[in-house]
C-alpha cells in the first residue's frame, strides 16, 4: 500500500480533464449552497459529489480537494482487492493481487485525476462469502483477481525455439536496417586500437592501452573503448578484415557468451532470460551498440554473481578458496576497468554476497566484503571526471532527492523513455516468490535501482536515458529466470511474470517493425532527432546524422573505386564533431578502409585533431609539405567541408596555379575538386569586397581595435574563434555584436574597449580577444602584392575581404606565420582576429608591400 500510495501522488496530475470545468461548476455550486439541484445531471451521482464536497469541504478549493476523493478511493481500493482475493484463494494469492493493482498503470494514473470509475469500483467491490458475490464486484478488483489465479500454461518444446526465434529475428532485424548509420561514440574503440597498433611495433601498442586503462582518473571521460577487450580485439579485427561494425559484433558476442555461461553457473534455463531480454527494447537494442555499455555492466556483474552464487561454493575449502576468491575478484576488476564506468560498480556483489548468501564460512564471507571495499577504494582512486560529476550532483536535500526518484520512476514506468517497465515489474515479482538466494538477488536489485537514481540529478535529469539503466534490466531478466526456474513457484507469480514477459515480447516486436518499415530522414539535425536504434537514443547525444554518415560512405565507395589519394579539410572542428556527440567521420573512412589504405590514400587537415585521444589528422601548417609530396601522384581529390572551410579560399590559397576542376562525387556537405597537376602557389588572388565593406564613412589613421577579456575560470578554455557551423568571419560578427552589448553579469566579456591604433599589434597576459580591422588602397588597375607577417601565440586568423588567408587555432607558443596576398584595386579590408589562453603573449602584425615598405591602413566607419 506504501508503494502504491507513494506512485499516485509522484504522479499527481490534479485537475485538467475535458469535463472538469461543468463538474466543478457544479459541485462546487452544491459546497457553497448547502444543497443539490435536481436541474444539474451530474447532482444525481449522489455517492460521488458528496464525497467530493466533503473533501472540497475538509481540504479547502484546491487541486487535491478536487481529486482527493478519488485518490482515497484508489488506495482504499488496494485492501479491498487484497479481500477479495484472499476470500477467495488464499492470502498470498491477496497480498500478489494488492501488489499488482498498487502498481497497475491505469489505476495509478487515473487515481489523481478526477474520474468517477475509481469510487465506482470502490463501491462495488465488497467480498462476500457467497458464491453470488463472489460472481460481482468491479471490473478492476475482478481482472487483477482472476489474472493471478490464471492457470499456467505448461512449457511446450516450441517455447524456448519461439523464444530463441523472437530474439534472434528482432537482433537481426535491426542490424540489417540500421546498415552503417551508427552512432559515433560506438567507434571510438575499434578506431582507438587501429591507431595504436600502427603507432609502432605491437607491443608498443599493447603498452599504450595498459597505460589508458590504468591511468583514468581525471579525465573527462573514459568511453571504454582504450581497453583490450573494446580497443584491442576490434582493432586486430580490423587490420584482418576492415569492417565498420566490428565492435558491434564483439559486444553483441560478449553480451551473447557471458550470458549463456552465468545461466549454467545459476542453472537456470537460459532461454527464460533471454524471454526476459526480449522483453526489454532497451536491452534488444544494445546487444548490438559498439559503445560497450551492455557488455561492460553485463561482464562485470555476471562474473561476480556467476562467481558467488556458483554451487561448489558451499563446499570449497576455505583457505585455498579464500585465495582463489582474491585471484578471481582481481581479475573481473580488471575487464570492469576495461569498459565503461557502471561496470566498475560490481563491487557491490561480494559486499551482498557476504551478507547474504547462505552457508559460506565466515572467514570467505569476511574475504568477500574485504574484496569488495578494496575494489571500491580503487574505483574511487581512478574515478574519470564523469564520476566526479554524477557523485557531485547528488543533492543532500530531501525533497530533490524525492524529486528525482519521481523523475526516474515517470521517465521508467510511466513514459517508457527509459524501457518498458515489463521485465523490471516482473523482477519485483520474482523476489516476492523466489526462494533460492531471495536476500541476495533483492539485495543487489535495490543497489541497481540506488545507483541508476544517480543520474536523475544531473541536467535536470537529462541522463535518465536507456544506456545508462541497462544494468536493471540485465539483473531483472536473471531473477526473472531464477524465478520461472523455481520448483514450487505459486501460479499465480508464474502466471503474473509469464504475462508480463510476453507483453514486453509484443512491444519489442512492435517497436522493432515500427523502425525496420518506418522513413528516417537525411537531415536530422535540421529537423528532429534520429537514432541508430530505437532504444539506443538519448537526450544530450546518441543521435545521427545520416547526411554525414552517407558522406563518409560515399567517400569510401569513392576512394575505392579508383586509386588517386583524397585530401579532406575535415576534423573535430567541424559542427557535428563536438565531445558530446561527435559523428565521427574521420573514423568511418578510417574502419571502413582500413589502415593501409587510410594511410596511402587519404590525408586529413583540421585545427581539431584531438578527441579524447589523438586522431590522424594534421595542422593546416603541414598542407604545403603534403601537396609537394602529392606532386609527382597527380592527379588527386580535394573535398572541403563548408562552411567552416570555403572552397574557393582553399583553391585560391593552396592551388592558385595548379589545374583544378571542380567535381560531383555525391557528397553534400563537402565540395569537391580534381586536381590533375599541381604547381606550388604564388600570391592569393583576393576577391573583389562585398559591397557592404566599402560603403563610404569617416576614416582614420591606423586600425580599428576592440579587446575584451574573458574570466580566468569560467572561460578560460573558451575560445571565440571556434566557428562550427559557419565561417569565422560570420561567426566573429555574431560575436562583436555581443561583446558591444554584453548581457548584465557576463563573464565572457570583461573590459570592452574600442579604438583606434596605429600598429596593428597588442600584448596581453591573460585571457583576451583581440579584433583589428584597416582598409587598405590599391590605386592600380592590376592586383596588387601584399606580403602579411604576423607574429602571435595561441590563436590568430587573417581575413581580406572576408576570404580566410590563414587560421591557425588552439593552444601554442609563439609562431611567426607569412603569406602573400594580391590585393584587387581599390579598397581592401584586412581583419585579424586574436585570442589568447593564460600565459602572457600577444599578436604583431606588419603588412608591406613587393619591396618591403609598410602598406597604411585606415580604420573605416565609427
Amino acid at each position: 500500500m506504501a508503494v502504491g500510495l507513494g506512485l499516485r501522488v509522484a504522479l499527481f496530475s490534479g485537475y485538467g480533464l475535458g469535463d472538469d470545468p461543468n463538474y466543478f461548476s457544479a459541485y462546487h455550486g452544491n459546497s457553497e449552497a448547502g444543497t443539490w439541484s435536481e436541474h444539474v445531471p451530474y447532482d444525481f451521482r449522489f455517492a460521488f459529489w458528496t464525497g467530493v464536497v466533503g473533501f472540497l469541504k475538509l481540504v479547502g478549493i484546491t487541486e487535491w480537494g478536487w481529486v482527493g476523493f478519488v485518490t482515497l478511493c484508489s488506495v482504499l481500493n488496494m485492501p479491498l482487492a487484497y479481500a477479495l482475493a484472499r476470500q477467495e484463494w488464499g492470502r498470498g494469492w491477496g497480498l500478489l493481487v494488492m501488489a499488482l493493482l498498487a502498481v497497475f498503470p491505469l489505476d495509478v494514473m487515473t487515481s489523481t485525476l478526477f474520474a468517477v470509475d475509481i469510487p465506482l469500483a470502490t463501491s462495488s467491490c465488497r467480498p462476500r462469502r457467497s458464491s453470488a458475490a463472489r460472481r460481482s464486484g468491479p471490473v478492476v478488483c475482478r481482472s487483477v483477481a482472476l489474472t493471478a489465479h490464471a492457470p499456467v500454461p505448461k512449457y511446450t518444446p516450441h517455447m524456448p525455439a519461439l523464444v530463441y526465434a523472437l530474439v534472434a529475428g528482432n537482433i537481426l532485424a535491426l542490424w540489417l536496417r540500421r546498415g552503417p548509420f551508427v552512432g559515433g561514440w560506438d567507434l571510438f574503440g575499434a578506431t582507438f586500437g587501429v591507431l595504436v597498433l600502427h603507432e609502432g611495433a605491437f607491443t608498443h601498442g599493447v603498452r599504450r592501452i595498459w597505460e589508458a586503462v590504468l591511468n583514468q582518473r581525471g579525465r573527462p571521460v573514459f568511453t571504454g573503448g582504450e581497453s583490450f577487450l573494446y580497443g584491442l580485439l576490434p582493432g586486430i579485427l580490423n587490420d584482418a578484415a576492415p569492417w565498420l561494425l566490428w565492435s558491434h559484433l564483439v559486444c553483441l558476442a560478449l553480451f551473447v557468451g557471458l550470458s549463456f555461461w552465468l545461466l549454467r553457473r545459476l542453472r537456470a534455463p537460459a532461454w527464460l532470460y533471454w524471454a526476459g531480454v526480449l522483453a526489454s527494447p532497451a536491452l534488444v537494442s544494445h546487444t548490438i551498440v559498439g559503445l560497450p555499455d551492455l557488455p561492460s555492466n553485463a561482464l562485470a556483474w555476471g562474473l561476480a554473481i556467476g562467481w558467488v552464487l556458483g554451487a561448489e561454493q558451499t563446499g570449497r575449502r576455505v583457505f585455498p578458496g579464500l585465495l582463489l576468491d582474491v585471484v578471481v575478484f582481481a581479475a573481473i576488476t580488471f575487464v570492469a576497468f576495461n569498459g565503461y564506468e557502471s561496470g566498475k560498480t560490481f563491487f557491490f556483489v561480494p559486499i551482498v554476497a557476504a551478507l547474504t548468501v547462505p552457508r559460506i564460512p565466515i572467514v570467505r564471507r569476511l574475504g568477500w566484503l574485504a574484496c569488495g571495499i578494496a575494489i571500491a577504494r580503487l574505483v574511487d582512486a581512478e574515478r574519470p571526471g564523469t564520476t566526479d560529476a554524477a557523485l557531485a550532483a547528488v543533492p543532500h536535500d530531501a525533497a530533490l532527492l524525492l524529486h528525482g526518484v519521481v523523475a526516474t520512476l515517470r521517465a521508467y514506468v510511466v513514459d517508457w523513455y527509459i524501457d518498458f517497465p515489463a521485465l523490471a515489474i516482473a523482477a519485483v515479482i520474482g523476489l516476492l516468490v523466489l526462494r533460492r538466494n531471495r536476500l541476495f538477488w533483492a539485495g543487489v536489485f535495490g543497489v541497481v535501482l540506488g545507483l541508476v537514481t544517480l543520474n536523475a540529478f544531473q541536467y535536470d535529469g537529462g541522463f535518465l536515458v536507456p544506456h545508462r539503466f541497462l544494468l536493471v534490466g540485465f539483473i531483472s531478466a536473471l531473477i526473472v529466470a531464477s524465478a520461472l526456474a523455481e520448483p514450487a513457484a505459486p501460479r499465480a507469480a508464474l502466471a503474473a511474470m509469464g504475462l508480463l514477459l510476453a507483453s514486453g515480447a509484443v512491444y519489442t516486436t512492435w517497436t522493432t517493425v515500427r523502425f525496420v518499415t518506418g522513413p528516417q530522414s537525411d537531415a536530422p539535425h535540421q529537423n528532429e532527432k534520429v537514432y541508430a536504434l530505437p532504444y539506443n537514443r538519448a537526450k544530450l547525444d546518441a543521435d545521427i546524422w545520416r547526411d554525414r554518415i552517407r558522406d563518409a560512405t560515399t567517400a569510401v565507395d569513392a576512394i575505392r573505386r579508383g586509386s588517386e589519394p583524397h585530401l579532406f579539410f575535415y576534423g573535430f572542428s567541424i559542427l557535428g564533431e563536438d565531445s558530446v556527440n561527435p559523428q565521427m567521420f574521420v573514423s568511418r573512412v578510417l574502419l571502413s578502409l582500413g589502415w593501409d589504405r587510410f594511410a596511402r590514400r587519404t590525408v586529413f587537415f583540421d585545427h581539431g585533431s584531438y578527441m579524447y585521444f589523438q586522431f590522424p589528422i594534421h595542422p593546416l601548417a603541414d598542407v604545403p609539405a603534403t601537396l609537394a609530396r602529392l606532386e609527382s601522384r597527380s592527379p588527386f581529390f580535394v573535398h572541403v567541408r563548408e562552411p567552416e572551410y570555403s572552397g574557393p579560399a582553399i583553391v585560391a590559397r593552396w592551388f592558385n596555379r595548379a589545374h583544378v576542376e571542380p567535381v560531383d562525387l555525391g557528397l553534400t556537405g563537402l565540395r569537391s575538386y580534381r586536381v590533375e597537376a599541381w604547381a606550388p602557389p604564388g600570391p592569393i588572388p583576393i576577391g573583389a569586397p562585398a559591397p557592404a565593406r566599402v560603403v563610404a564613412a569617416s576614416e582614420t589613421p591606423g586600425f580599428c581595435l576592440t579587446t575584451w577579456r574573458q574570466d580566468e575560470g569560467a572561460y578560460s578554455h573558451y575560445s571565440p574563434l571556434y566557428h562550427p557551423g559557419a565561417s569565422l568571419p560570420d561567426h566573429f560578427r555574431g560575436i562583436l555584436s555581443e561583446a558591444q552589448h554584453p548581457p548584465p553579469g557576463s563573464k565572457r566579456y570583461l573590459a570592452v574597449t574600442h579604438g583606434v591604433t596605429a600598429a596593428p599589434d597588442a600584448a596581453a597576459s591573460e585571457p583576451t580577444v583581440v579584433y583589428l580591422r584597416g582598409r587598405l588602397q590599391n590605386p592600380g588597375d592590376t592586383p596588387r602584392v601584399a606580403a602579411l607577417q604576423v607574429d602571435a601565440d595561441d590563436e590568430v586568423a587573417v581575413a581580406v575581404n572576408g576570404q580566410i588567408v590563414l587560421e591557425t587555432l588552439g593552444w601554442k607558443p609563439l609562431a611567426r606565420y607569412q603569406e602573400q596576398v594580391a590585393l584587387p584595386p581599390g579598397p581592401s579590408e584586412l581583419e585579424i582576429f586574436y585570442h589568447k589562453f593564460w600565459h602572457p603573449g600577444g599578436v604583431h602584425v606588419s603588412v608591406t608591400d613587393a619591396e618591403g615598405a609598410p602598406l597604411p591602413a585606415t580604420c573605416a566607419g565609427s
